[in-house]
């Protein structure tokens, strides 16, 4: 029954819907619906793009790599991450905000509060707790910004198996 309804439904909606878009009167077939009116003296709209002071802008070498394969730990157990990196710039390394890809990973902002000083050293931590994931091999990342060129933005990403107890 409700197979019929819609099968007489939909093209009885579509040739009420034609009637209605036919009565429409041809007198101003060659009239735009709308008139547009140029307007003068109007500044044109400039993009609003984040300003970077590129004069503060500072480099950054990772010293081991921005991959790091942890061993396994058994699920209710916790992982430290730690990425070392050194400031090869002119100016302060600020690292404006450490963010990780899953609630399951806490980044440690007290290693980050400081700017790194032109030939120093830093270091990113984390710590990943498996007690609410599965066993299985899990890919997380942390996202870094900071005051670096070319790219203010960083992705770091580390990889464990995560056993039954």
């Amino acid at each position: 029954m409700r197979y019929n309804i819609l099968k007489i439904g939909v093209p009885s909606f579509a040739l009420v819907m034609m009637s209605l878009v036919s009565c429409v009167s041809n007198d101003k077939k060659d009239k735009p619906l709308v008139e547009v009116q140029p307007v003068a003296d109007v500044a044109p709209v400039k993009e609003h793009r984040a300003s970077i002071d590129t004069a503060r802008l500072t480099s950054l070498i990772w010293d081991d790599s921005t991959y790091v394969e942890l061993r396994p730990i058994k699920r209710g157990d916790s992982a430290q991450i730690k990425f070392s990196f050194t400031n090869t710039g002119n100016n302060p390394l600020l690292i404006t905000g450490v963010n990780a890809s899953c609630g399951c990973t806490v980044v440690d902002t007290t290693t980050i509060r400081e700017a790194v000083l032109p030939g120093k050293k830093g270091v990113i931590r984390a710590i990943f707790h498996s007690e609410y994931q599965p066993a299985a091999t899990h890919v997380k990342q942390l996202f870094v910004n900071a005051n670096t060129s070319p790219h203010t933005g960083h992705i770091l990403t580390f990889k464990l198996d995560v056993t039954e107890k």
